[in-house]
């Protein structure tokens, strides 16, 4: 596989759907706390050990992995870059029903690499409880909160092209009209720390059409002038992909 097509792939395996009901039999123990089983996961897949993998996940979920390709595709990956391996799950939301026996985390995926930068990206991981433990049963991306902080990147990166491209037209034609955009492109010129802006997500809810992503937004935070916005991003699904539609709690109040 191209080297350059090793950082999309670690999107494809982390992004399919797939839901596994049936029980596992294991004498295997795990900790109660179910969201330690996704640092765990995670590790053991960087490391291509199979067998933990297959005792942290569903029946349903490991035969995907191991039909589809996706485990034999992702020791290639390693042989031609063995420097990637796994940083952190950086849970951002989460919620646990005992009595369903049912918990899923929102968070961030950090990968590492000694050759090269690789994206962060943000996942939602479900479990389930099969036979007194839990298992990995489905592992979603969520592709308008991608955008989301996609918007952020090209700020942060002057990538004006981009910013363009994650507005719809009704939007660009709103901030262009007021100033913002000039505004923006100023002040990012102005800024002298390479850091210029940071946005951390919170929360975020997605139907087929329709989003919102709620976070906040730190901008110049090595300076003198640190200044942090709480805001909710309004997102609507396009033919080409989702596309900021609203941002309310900075531009609209005057940033």
């Amino acid at each position: 596989m191209p080297k350059k097509n090793c950082t999309l792939f670690l999107v494809l395996v982390f992004s399919t759907l797939v839901t596994g009901l049936e029980v596992f039999s294991s004498s295997r123990a795990f900790p109660s706390n179910p969201f330690m089983i996704i640092d765990k996961f995670y590790q053991a897949f960087s490391e291509t050990n199979w067998d933990y993998v297959r005792s942290l996940t569903s029946p349903a979920m490991f035969a995907y992995l191991e039909k589809s390709g996706l485990l034999e595709r992702w020791e290639t990956i390693k042989r031609e870059d063995p420097t990637i391996r796994f940083g952190m799950f950086l849970i951002l939301d989460s919620h646990l029903d005992l009595l369903k026996g049912e918990a899923w985390a929102l968070g961030r995926v950090c990968w590492e690499s000694k050759k090269r930068v690789l994206p962060e990206y943000h996942e939602t991981i479900f479990l389930r409880l099969l036979e007194g433990q839990w298992k990995i049963v489905q592992i979603r991306i969520q592709p308008s909160v991608e955008t989301a902080i996609q918007l952020y990147q090209s700020i942060q990166n002057a990538d004006w092209k981009r910013f363009r491209e994650l507005l719809t037209d009704r939007y660009w034609q709103r901030l262009h009209s007021r100033g913002v955009i000039e505004a923006l492109k100023k002040d990012r010129s102005e800024n002298k720390t390479g850091v210029y802006v940071i946005f951390l997500v919170r929360d975020f809810a997605e139907t087929e059409s329709r989003a919102w992503v709620q976070g906040d937004v730190i901008w110049n935070p090595l300076s003198q002038w640190q200044k942090e916005d709480s805001i909710t991003i309004f997102l609507v699904r396009e033919p080409e992909g989702w596309k900021v539609d609203f941002i309310r709690g900075h531009w609209e109040n005057g940033k």
